[in-house]
């Protein structure tokens, strides 16, 4: 009489599939082509009335009286960028000084991250305008303002997108310009440790 045996099939403990299955989604997960942080080339702000490439004060943003205003200016260089370095999503981010503003008064203000078409040359201050791309709104403290300002959004990644291969000019301005108030924010700026950064995924 022949005996016909049924191979016994032993199964891997459950660790082992859970660190498989960790491992299968690690590798196939989607992940962007390319991640890219820049700092400005170049930056400046508006007064006193020093071009982006020779300016070396803090990034400032605000009124200081009712005929100075701050604006301030970066630029971008994206020349060594290619189609592989296409954003999905685009963040702007200053670090404040924490010195120097003296403000007399707290005005709520919505700054204005815009694009512009070249580098600004220090002429004709407060310097251009140009297409708005994000906004923040903010209260700078009276006395000596800390707080960072973050810019994102499609239009930022637009403006990312369409100037890969060349130059970003981007400037931030504030909705009081004019107003009597002292009422503005230091930023550091590409010369000093927290310098701003441009992050794209």
């Amino acid at each position: 009489m022949n005996t016909t045996t049924t191979p016994r099939i032993t199964f891997l403990p459950q660790p082992f599939w859970t660190a498989l299955v960790c491992l299968l989604t690690g590798l196939f997960m989607l992940q962007p082509a390319s991640a890219v942080t820049l700092i400005p080339t170049f930056d400046s702000r508006s007064l006193p009335n020093g071009p982006t490439n020779s300016n070396n004060q803090d990034l400032t943003i605000g009124p200081l009286s009712a005929s100075q205003y701050y604006r301030s200016y970066m630029t971008f260089d994206l020349s060594a960028l290619t189609t592989n370095d296409t954003a999905s999503a685009a963040t702007l981010k200053l670090i404040n000084s924490t010195a120097n503003e003296g403000n007399t008064s707290a005005l709520p203000q919505v700054f204005t991250l815009f694009q512009v078409s070249s580098d600004w040359n220090g002429t004709v201050a407060p310097g251009p305008e140009g297409t708005a791309l994000a906004t923040v709104n903010i209260t700078p403290a009276v006395g000596n303002d800390a707080q960072n300002i973050e810019f994102s959004g499609t239009n930022l990644v637009n403006a990312f997108n369409g100037n890969l291969g060349g130059i970003l000019y981007l400037g931030i301005k504030s909705d009081k310009e004019g107003a009597t108030n002292r009422s503005f924010c230091n930023f550091q700026s590409s010369e000093d440790p927290s310098k701003p950064t441009l992050t794209t995924i």
